[in-house]
């Protein structure tokens, strides 16, 4: 048998638990203890259920169960020692309740760590996670935006077009990322090395991006000849949204809907821009969040317009599966690799209408995406709101996913300039991408890399695997946000020495 706990974001008193147990023929008894004292979920949000059931599960290699708890009463921002005993087998994790303020003390932060894009076969030695487990500044919250699983991978497997086989599949992904190895520890409080060292740091909190589903889902793709018919698209989703709900959606939320996170004055909201659109036609494909998307992204915003005002104004921070400042894909190019909010005309135009909306209010906001591969910090100015920026933070990839022949081209060829030069640490990561001049729906804003507090000429931008933490301070007027990258390379000096920070300041509106 294998045991596994995650702990996911929740309101500032109470934590919620998510258990997994694998290869055991049916559910064990759970017994919990809170600070070394036994004590039951105050709520079951779902209990113990297999993931695959049916025909469907009947066929799966590895039988599996997850289920969700959740306890209340408890202190914001308190640290906690959570037990949870099943089958016998233990684990011990150290926990900590999400803050309901940013602290106001002149040294104190709330920290956002940011990840994206993890692909496990190309991070075998745990990197990532050991790097991040051994950060000296630790998240209050981990915000994964997208790709923590690679479903349609590896590129040369013929996958089945069998809702049974794929299904058996993604659940062997999943296993490998949130358990690791699958064998019981000696120490109950060790944590398996690699992705589930990332889970373990903070409470986290869920986006689907891409490959969640396979890539350029819900629209067909050339390379995926699953999703070439109707048929095989939805085979395909069942089974991967079956792995979303069972390991990374939050119990108690419909799947897909948006999610806010309140730590005053910080106001977090998650959208799912991915497994609520639907493709549309080619010409004019429209339907990027769902009706249910849309009202949440207008309430949100209803809500930070109306404080902006008051003395006690609330700044937002989007975090979103794609970068709002990407330029359309095309016809051509989203079929074969991706397509991006651009393409999606109304509903980009919409979530634009909504920046703009908090902009005119004197309110400035941050957007915090993945996705792309590449690490970048920009800010957005329009002349007549030169005090309301709008700041983009991308963190991508955790673990650059593999791209069959074009990659190891990429490798040999550093491994030759090598020869001739310094090394290039990254030689298959692409270089950021610099944001065009103009964005906004009138394009009324002028955009710009900001510039490293090591040197404000440099741009805040970075190659490489990476994760990128936000602190947030209380400022007498607003918050100052400081935004460290910490390269992922299995090289402490290397990630020593290419560590970089930069930031800026949210501010309220003149007058307020």
């Amino acid at each position: 048998m294998a045991l596994a706990l995650v702990q996911h974001a929740a309101p500032p008193d109470r934590l919620h638990v998510w258990v997994g147990v694998a290869d055991r023929a049916a559910p064990p008894g759970l017994a919990f203890k809170l600070d070394g004292q036994a004590r039951a979920p105050d709520t079951v949000m779902r209990p113990l259920a297999p993931v695959l059931a049916g025909p469907v599960g009947a066929k799966a290699r590895t039988t599996l169960f997850t289920g969700f708890f959740e306890f209340t009463g408890l202190t914001p921002g308190s640290l906690h020692e959570i037990e949870v005993e099943g089958g016998g087998e233990r684990i011990v994790r150290r926990v900590q309740a999400l803050p309901d303020a940013v602290p106001k003390g002149p040294q104190d932060r709330f920290n956002v760590l940011l990840a994206s894009c993890f692909h496990r076969l190309e991070d075998k030695t745990g990197t990532a996670g050991k790097v991040l487990s051994q950060l000296k500044v630790a998240p209050h919250l981990t915000l994964f935006m997208g790709d923590q699983v690679y479903l349609d991978l590896p590129t040369a497997v013929d996958f089945c077009d069998d809702e049974a086989w794929l299904a058996d599949k993604f659940q062997n992904d999943y296993l490998d990322n949130w358990f690791g190895h699958r064998h019981a520890a000696a120490d109950p409080r060790a944590v398996p090395s690699g992705f589930p060292q990332m889970l373990a740091l903070a409470p986290g909190a869920f986006l689907p991006d891409d490959h969640e589903f396979w890539n350029n889902y819900p629209a067909w793709t050339a390379p995926v000849e699953n999703s070439w018919t109707p048929e095989g698209r939805a085979r395909w989703t069942r089974a991967a949204e079956a792995m979303y709900r069972s390991f990374q959606q939050t119990a108690g939320a419909a799947f897909g809907a948006a999610r806010v996170l309140e730590v005053a004055p910080l106001s977090i909201l998650l959208l799912d821009t991915r497994s609520q659109r639907t493709p549309g036609s080619l010409e004019n494909p429209n339907d990027l969040l769902g009706a249910a998307g849309r009202q949440a992204l207008r309430a949100w915003v209803d809500g930070l317009v109306q404080s902006a005002g008051t003395p006690t104004p609330r700044f937002g921070m989007l975090v979103t599966g794609q970068s709002l400042f990407s330029p359309a894909a095309g016809t051509m190019k989203g079929a074969i690799a991706d397509y991006e909010f651009p393409d999606y005309r109304a509903d980009y135009a919409f979530m634009v209408a909504q920046v703009e909306r908090l902009t005119r209010a004197g309110l400035p906001l941050i957007l915090a995406t993945g996705d792309v591969h590449w690490g970048r910090e920009l800010s957005a100015v329009a002349a007549g709101a030169p005090d309301a920026a709008v700041f983009e933070v991308i963190s991508s990839p955790t673990s650059l996913v593999s791209t069959v022949i074009a990659d190891q081209a990429k490798e040999l060829w550093g491994g030759i300039k090598g020869l001739f030069g310094d090394r290039d640490p990254w030689p298959r990561h692409g270089n950021p991408d610099r944001p065009k001049p103009r964005f906004g729906n009138t394009k009324q804003y002028g955009t710009a890399l900001l510039g490293r507090d090591d040197d404000r000429d440099k741009p805040a931008a970075m190659r490489g695997n990476q994760a990128l933490m936000l602190r947030f301070a209380r400022s007498a007027s607003g918050l100052d946000v400081a935004v460290t990258c910490y390269p992922l390379a299995n090289d402490d000096a290397f990630n020593a020495r290419e560590q970089w920070s930069a930031g800026f300041r949210l501010r309220p509106p003149r007058g307020a």
